[in-house]
């Protein structure tokens, strides 16, 4: 093998192989589907995964693929199925709305789903059903952020 398939080597062992540092970064952001192919993150979708990682205390990949299910949610069913699956995989204790004025047919009153972490200032998972947007903040933050809607 040539050293530059493999990437050649400084005397410490690093990698000195621009195209083999390349090829590190690219597998970096792909993670594999449950049917075997390979799923790219989006760097919104990165960072969230690294945010819920470590505020939630969950395995980087575990992560990932929760950050990939919030933000690809875009119906009312793939909103409710992903925020179901959130609350099991960072162990809520269920779903809870806020409600303030009106917002649609399907939410009606509701201006945010969250899920319940036992404290009112607890680190969650909150989606704002105005903004149709995830958000990692606690319930506490959003109710004084957003009194207006309240």
């Amino acid at each position: 093998m040539s050293p530059h398939q493999k990437g050649s080597t400084s005397k410490k062992g690093r990698v000195s192989n621009k195209e083999s540092s390349r090829n590190v970064k690219s597998k970096r952001c792909k993670k594999t589907k449950t049917d075997g192919t390979e799923l790219k993150l989006t760097a919104t979708e990165k960072r969230w995964g690294k945010d819920l990682a470590r505020r939630h205390n969950l395995p980087k990949s575990e992560a990932d693929k929760l950050a990939t299910i919030l933000l690809r949610a875009k119906s009312h069913d793939e909103v409710d199925d992903a925020l179901l699956k959130a609350n099991k995989i960072i162990h809520g204790y269920g779903i809870g709305p806020i409600r303030g004025k009106w917002v649609d047919h399907y939410y009606q009153d509701i201006v945010a789903l969250y899920i319940n972490r036992g404290d009112t200032y607890d680190d969650t998972i909150l989606f704002d059903t105005e903004k149709h947007k995830f958000k990692l903040t606690t319930m506490g933050d959003f109710v004084e952020r957003r009194r207006d809607v309240l």
